[in-house]
């Protein structure tokens, strides 16, 4: 089968009744018969009308041709083996120790929350709003005029934001996730077409069956969710050294001696009151970017946060036939269309950028507050985009330094202003002042301004060509009352620039409706290459935590997360853990005494990895793990008689010998004094992966620098598990169930994962490798350990 791109088909040739002509315009394009295909089948479709007089459809189809037909495709068009998309892969953990917490029921905790139960993880899920069928009512209940649920609102509850929108799917993110993505919500009930769409769209009427679904899909699989549950805070406990690998000293996290991390959080029930301490050592704060007092309760708590490039400004309606005729021209009635959209972008002189965001097509402005005496407002369509205006943000970008100082929250601070100010100038207050109650407009009274009037500075006037649809209630104000001077001169600026991309965009009757504020957050929640961020057990997520923009990009960053969930919890396969040491990366492993930390000679430049990770000073030198005594004659330089005996007679076992490095040994990996520590482990496990890995392997013990050795895989700190390459487990049992002694070990509870025919290791010992400096005429006690020293006297003597 041969998968061909950029094909051009006529408009008439994508209508369902047409797929004979389809498949002719598909053949003649391929240089084909059209008996010569066998089969067809739609991989992607989009619209090009770049030129008015050529609207046309512009197709992917993997194609299966009968033999002996070779395809001679036109000009522009590429062919290749079609290769069908790989289906996601969730490995299996036990569910052993505290479960991981989601919070919140947007597309980033979903998808997260998915993975990890589908996985096997029992996640919980917290959801500061109402079921996604509680929350319709509720926003059906303000829009008629009732008063504002904090709790429960277009910005919070089951679905996220994102439910009470156009359902866009697009993104600009590059990601083999997307496909999952869009494979899950048609799972969950949304149309097939979003699978081949170029710019799919569920709308908000088909995605509160999708959200229930996917919901019930997390609850099948062993997850729980909560509505009505807000994060109330994280209970966190120094470690013994601070991470490395992210920027900037996190406010007051573990303080001088530690860092911090997460051992429970506190839950608030909504309904009650009642508060719960919940043990967990994975919080993902997948809170959305309207969670406000999660920020300020998260960066108090001492995480690292920044600000961050975000925009705000208005919502611009107009008609729909407007738009789809400057569009599409005369093609714009064609049944194949439907509602067009558009994506504007321009930068005034001064190089700031205005750009229209989120267009709903045949769609509505919808009242998007979630705090009292605060105005914003967002757009939506319905799933037929069958409504008269279309409308869009329309924004400025904010930078960093528009603000002053510098507080991380700043633009928190100054999206709430907009849209206090907003709110005022709706109800005909001016900031600061007061009015007679009875002759302001109704609380969420939105202001509106036509074009025509912002332009011309004029006071406003209502539109006689576009009724908006904001459900409050508008009153016709001047928008520079509400918004500030940047912001209204780079619009001002910019309109009839992008009047001359799409025509009619500047219209004196197009309404623009204020405030959009919350069109990303304003923060970045600053996380590290495993997704957590400086406190240990906090993994930042989607849009709220600055690492997504829109449904899509938010679900694909919470399978992301749960991905690397996953993987601290999941060991690997020898063959995994080989690759990734072939590599340079770090693999933790049981040895006969304590988990070690290691890193292949030969792939890795030096021991730095190995310092970095436990934080450890890089003065103190690391040990080889090494295959047989013969290793001493390899790596080791006029290595004395009595340290060949001591490793004939104690390897493999809990020794290292401390020898003269040979040229062998890299100039890194050697200590100050020109030496390198070796030793042969009685641990199949260990020797396992030297000889997968072709060379010893530098390691050292797996866990934070000053924290207690381990022979227990449910102790490893699982911070420090998900910054390597993983956790090798061979046969995916532990190397040992018992903290110290040598009886026959049983597997700890997180270690009962299905057994393979690989050898199970010895037990543990739970203490280090007794270690001797031989380098002079006698050996030398450098560290007591899993050795008595009165055998190795036995020996020597």
């Amino acid at each position: 089968m041969i998968q061909a791109s950029n094909v051009p088909v006529s408009l008439g040739a994508l209508l369902p009744e047409n797929e004979s002509l389809f498949r002719r315009e598909i053949a003649r394009t391929l240089g084909v018969k059209t008996g010569a295909i066998t089969e067809v089948k739609l991989l992607k479709r989009s619209i090009d009308a770049r030129k008015k007089s050529n609207v046309h459809g512009v197709v992917t189809v993997a194609v299966e041709l009968a033999e002996g037909a070779a395809p001679r495709p036109a000009k522009g068009v590429a062919v290749k083996a079609y290769e069908p998309p790989e289906p996601l892969s969730i490995p299996h953990v036990e569910p052993t120790g505290l479960r991981p917490v989601v919070v919140g029921a947007g597309p980033a905790g979903l998808f997260c929350a998915l993975y990890l139960a589908r996985a096997g993880l029992r996640p919980l899920v917290v959801e500061r709003g109402a079921s996604v069928d509680e929350r319709v009512e509720i926003v059906e209940a303000f829009n008629a005029g009732a008063p504002l649920d904090e709790r429960t609102n277009i910005q919070f509850g089951e679905g996220g934001a994102g439910t009470f929108s156009d359902g866009k799917l697009n993104t600009g993110i590059k990601s083999p996730h997307i496909r999952h993505v869009l494979e899950a919500f048609v799972e969950a009930g949304a149309p097939a077409d979003i699978l081949v769409d170029a710019k799919p769209h569920i709308g908000t009427d088909l995605l509160v069956d999708v959200v229930r679904n996917l919901r019930r899909a997390i609850e099948e699989a062993g997850g729980e969710v909560r509505f009505l549950t807000r994060l109330d805070g994280l209970v966190l406990e120094d470690g013994a050294a601070d991470r490395p690998g992210v920027a900037g000293a996190a406010k007051g996290a573990g303080g001088e001696d530690g860092e911090a991390r997460v051992t429970a959080v506190r839950l608030v029930d909504e309904r009650t009151g009642a508060a719960e301490v919940f043990a967990t050592d994975c919080a993902v704060l997948a809170c959305g970017h309207s969670a406000r007092d999660t920020f300020q309760m998260v960066y108090e708590a001492g995480a690292d946060m920044a600000r961050k490039p975000f925009a705000v400004g208005v919502r611009i309606e107009h008609p729909q036939a407007l738009v789809n005729e400057a569009q599409y021209g005369a093609a714009a009635s064609h049944p194949v269309l439907g509602a067009a959209d558009y994506k504007l972008a321009v930068k005034t002189v001064d190089g700031r950028g205005v750009y229209s965001f989120c267009m709903c097509p045949g769609g509505e402005v919808v009242a998007a507050a979630s705090e009292e005496g605060l105005l914003c407002v967002n757009g939506m369509s319905r799933h037929a985009r069958a409504g008269a205006n279309a409308n869009a943000a329309l924004l400025v970008e904010v930078r960093p330094d528009d603000l002053p100082g510098d507080d991380p929250l700043a633009g928190v601070a100054f999206q709430r202003q907009l849209e206090r100010d907003a709110y005022q100038l709706g109800r005909g207050l001016t900031a600061g002042s007061g009015k007679d109650a009875s002759a302001l407009c109704p609380p969420y009274t939105a202001p509106t301004q036509t074009v025509g009037d912002f332009l011309a500075h004029a006071a406003g006037t209502p539109s006689a060509a576009v009724t908006p649809t904001y459900p409050r209630g508008v009153a016709w104000r001047d928008l520079r009352d509400c918004l500030p001077p940047f912001v209204t001169d780079a619009l001002a600026e910019a309109l009839p620039a992008l009047d001359r991309k799409l025509h009619g965009f500047a219209s004196d009757d197009a309404v623009m409706t204020a405030v959009e504020a919350r069109s990303s957050s304003p923060v970045r929640i600053v996380r590290d290459d495993g997704f957590q961020s400086n406190i240990a057990g906090l993994y930042p997520c989607g849009e709220g935590a600055g690492y997504a923009g829109g449904i899509t990009s938010a679900a694909v960053d919470g399978l992301r997360v749960a991905e690397a969930i996953v993987a601290a919890r999941r060991p690997l396969a020898l063959e995994e853990a080989t690759r990734a040491l072939a590599v340079g990366n770090a693999v933790i492993f049981p040895t006969d005494t304590v988990f070690g930390l290691g890193v292949s000679v030969s792939a890795a430049p030096g021991p730095q990895l190995l310092y970095d990770l436990k934080h450890r000073d890089a003065g103190k030198p690391v040990a080889w793990l090494v295959e047989g005594p013969e290793a001493l004659d390899v790596y080791g330089r006029d290595v004395p008689a009595y340290a060949r005996r001591l490793a004939e007679t104690f390897w493999p076992g809990g020794l290292t010998l401390v020898v003269r490095a040979s040229d062998a040994v890299p100039a890194a990996f050697q200590s100050p004094a020109g030496t390198i520590g070796l030793r042969m482990p009685a641990s199949e496990a260990a020797l396992g992966l030297i000889r997968a890995a072709g060379c010893p392997l530098a390691v050292t013990s797996a866990n934070l620098s000053g924290a207690a050795d381990t022979a227990r895989a449910e102790d490893l700190d699982r911070a420090l598990v998900a910054r390597t390459a993983g956790l090798y487990l061979p046969g995916g049992v532990a190397a040992a169930g018992i903290a110290s002694g040598c009886a026959e070990a049983t597997p700890s509870a997180s270690a009962r994962f299905a057994a393979a025919d690989r050898l199970v290791p010895p037990p543990a010992s739970g203490t280090a490798s007794t270690v001797l400096d031989c380098t002079g005429e006698a050996p030398r006690v450098l560290r007591a350990g899993a050795l008595i020293l009165d055998d190795l006297k036995g020996c020597l003597s």
